[in-house]
């Protein structure tokens, strides 16, 4: 369990670079008028709170 646990912590912080990554292309587009289809900056959010989460979950289990 723990292992998968932080298999999923790293993925949500690769997934949480992307959104980070994308946001940031988003705020520095020459076209400020072309809307991206996904809230780049929701998706860092939720990665981030995800990856702290199994962080918390797999140092509670090592216990």
């Amino acid at each position: 369990m723990q292992a998968e646990l932080w298999s999923l912590a790293g993925l949500c912080v690769a997934l949480g670079l992307l959104g980070y990554q994308r946001d940031h292309a988003r705020r520095r587009r020459r076209d400020p008028d072309a809307v991206s289809a996904i809230d780049w900056a929701l998706v860092q959010l939720l990665a981030v709170l995800g990856a702290l989460l199994c962080v918390a979950l797999a140092l509670k289990d090592a216990r």
